[in-house]
């Protein structure tokens, strides 16, 4: 099984170090496909680290950018 120290294992749900966001999930149907499975989840609660502490990551015309305050003086 992969091992990182960024990701915790051991309280609870596995948590990523560091993550902007996060949800916790409960499986409501594991769907086998091949030497995989599907998974189907519903979120349960979530919540993220505020405001100040990361900008969103944003995917538009097939590039990752993130999103800015405005400049002052300047329209929206």
């Amino acid at each position: 099984m992969f091992r990182s120290p960024a990701i915790g294992y051991d309280d609870g749900p596995t948590s990523v170090a560091g993550a902007v966001a996060w949800l916790e999930c409960r499986m409501v149907d594991r769907i086998p496909a091949g030497d995989h499975h599907i998974v189907l989840a519903a979120p349960v609660r979530g919540g993220h680290g505020g405001r100040d502490q990361s900008r969103p990551l944003l995917y538009h015309d097939r590039r990752y950018t993130s999103v800015t305050e405005p400049k002052e003086g300047t329209k929206p």
